[in-house]
This record gives structure tokens, C-alpha cells and sequence, in this order.
């Protein structure tokens, strides 16, 4: 009769709203209980009942339109049955312009099949979580996360959907990648030697010109102590020194203990200690300075050499 139907709409409405909460866990938590409200009592609702139902729908509503978060349901046909102010203000549409309008007014096609799977796929009762595109009025890009379940109503078949946006969260994690990826590009192109250390001094990265530097693949560095390519006689002694090294110090030295498929190497080591999710952590850079070395001792010479011919009686 229009009276069940009526109140059929009301209790639908009124039970669908209160699904939003602050967490999705919540949403799963609840789905099951509301959808069994649901069908148990809209179909034994009489029809003095069907005002009290809209009441309540209206008082469900307006204690959840300042929500941010947002709930929908769909039928098997693929459109929306129901909507919940959080989803009509994060999509821009009104409930007129939304109920029955299909999935397709919202969602993007690329996540239409994903969303319309859930039907073939669940169990009534089983949850889902996907991630789908969708475009608001104003046909700005959305990146939504939903999470939700399917119920049953005789041959009926319902989706209900909770959603959050996380566009935002989506962006910052491109700029984060885009930095990582600028990070690591400069890291391996730079010419001076880089590698972090752990706070037992092992190496946890280091790019190809600290590997050069020392005289070692690439590969067969990560996990290494640092002080691997020094003599024997000066690891204790290095290993000592930076272990004591005070938090945002940093340190500069420069030594002739590398040796290089048989060559001795001179290198400018800077090492800083810092600290990261608590844990001491080291950076050290190399620079090769053998050949300046070379070209400041020819000068010394030549200076030397100058200054004996000078100084000497003619």
C-alpha cells in the first residue's frame, strides 16, 4: 500500500543515516544491525506508524548534517536508492537530483564495474573496501575510499557504502614520491660520496661514489660495518670516535688509510650525527681528494725549490 511505502522510504532514510560515524570500523561494525532493522521493520510498520517514521527520519537527519563523512546505498540496478547528507554535500548533488540517478552520475566509468562486482561477489552480510574516482557537480576529481556491505530483501539485492575522501591524502602521497624519487636521483648523481649509517655504524644506503671511493661494489656495502675498507689498526679507533659523536655535531677529517685495487687514496670523510624515529643515525660524505693532494705537494715543492735558489749566495 502507499502507506508501506511511504513508511518503507522513511525508516530506509532515517536507518541509512545513522550509519555515519567518525570511523569506518564503526560503519562495518553497524551495517549489519541497521540492514536487519531495516527490513524488520519497515515490513510490519502500520500505517499510524508512517508520520512517527518521517519524524524520525527528519530528526535523523538533521542531527547528522554537519557529518563530513558519507553513506549511500544502491540497488542491483546499479542506482542510488538512498543518500545521506554527508555524501549529497561531498558530491554536491541534492537528494532530488541524486535518488534514482544511476552510479554513473557520480562515479567514474572506470570504477563503475568495480562497485557493481559487489554484487555477483558478495555473500549478504560480507564487507567490502575499495578505492574509486569520482567527480562532484563542479566536476572536480574526487578520490574516495568506501567500505561497506551488501543486504538482501527477498529478490532485492541493496549496496550499502560508506565513503571518505581522501583526494587530499592521494595528492600528498604523488609530492611525497615525486620527492623520494628527486631525493634518490640526486643521491645517486651527486659526485661526493653519501652513506647513512645506523646506530651501530652499519650502512643502510650509499650511492655509487662512496662505493668508488672505497673501493667496493655497490652491493656488497649494505649491512657493512663502515669502518670495513680501513686498516685493521684504525677501525677501533674510528668506530670509537663516532660512536661518541654528540647529536647535530659534525665532524671533518681527512685520511690516507683507503686503499683502491692496490692504490692509496686520499679522501675528505665529513660525518654528522642525527636522530630519527629515536634512534641515532649518521650521515658521511667522501670526497676524493687525492689529485688535489698531489698538485699541493708539487706546489710545496716547487715553492721550496724557489725559495732554496733565492735564499742561496750567487
Amino acid at each position: 500500500s502507499a502507506a508501506n511505502v511511504a513508511a518503507r522510504k522513511a525508516m530506509a532514510y532515517g536507518v541509512l543515516d545513522t550509519l555515519v560515524t567518525d570511523t569506518q570500523r564503526v560503519y562495518l561494525e553497524l551495517l549489519p544491525f541497521l540492514a536487519e532493522r531495516l527490513l524488520d521493520q519497515y515490513r510490519t510498520l502500520p500505517f499510524s506508524d508512517a508520520g512517527h517514521a518521517l519524524h524520525r527520519s527528519r530528526t535523523y537527519r538533521k542531527m547528522l548534517a554537519t557529518t563530513t563523512d558519507g553513506l549511500f546505498a544502491l540497488d542491483a540496478a546499479g542506482h542510488f536508492w538512498d543518500a545521506n547528507p554527508g555524501f549529497l554535500d561531498l558530491t554536491g548533488f541534492t537528494r532530488r537530483e541524486l535518488i534514482g540517478e544511476p552510479a554513473g552520475r557520480v562515479f567514474q566509468a572506470d570504477s563503475i564495474p568495480g562497485i557493481m562486482r559487489q554484487f555477483s561477489e558478495l555473500d549478504e552480510n560480507d564487507h567490502y573496501q575499495l578505492e574509486v574516482s569520482a567527480r562532484d557537480t563542479g566536476q572536480q576529481l574526487l578520490v574516495l575510499q568506501m567500505a561497506g556491505m551488501l543486504f538482501r530483501d527477498g529478490d532485492e539485492a541493496y549496496l550499502l557504502s560508506s565513503v571518505r575522501d581522501i583526494t587530499e591524502v592521494r595528492q600528498l602521497s604523488a609530492v611525497v614520491r615525486e620527492s623520494e624519487e628527486r631525493y634518490r636521483n640526486i643521491f645517486e648523481a651527486t659526485p661526493v660520496g653519501l652513506a647513512l649509517l645506523d646506530g651501530d655504524l652499519r650502512i643502510t644506503a650509499c650511492n655509487g661514489s662512496f662505493s668508488q671511493h672505497v673501493g667496493q661494489p655497490d652491493t656488497s656495502m649494505t649491512g657493512k660495518p663502515i669502518t670495513d675498507p680501513l686498516p685493521d689498526n684504525r677501525r677501533a679507533a674510528v668506530r670509537s670516535f663516532l660512536q661518541s659523536m654528540e647529536e647535530g655535531k659534525t665532524s671533518f677529517h681527512e685520511t690516507t688509510d683507503v686503499s683502491i685495487s692496490g692504490r692509496r687514496v686520499d679522501l675528505a670523510v665529513y660525518c654528522r650525527c642525527y636522530r630519527l624515529r629515536s634512534q641515532k643515525q649518521y650521515l658521511v660524505a667522501t670526497q676524493d681528494i687525492t689529485e688535489r693532494n698531489r698538485v699541493l705537494r708539487q706546489l710545496q715543492e716547487s715553492e721550496t725549490r724557489f725559495r732554496e735558489i733565492f735564499d742561496s749566495p750567487a
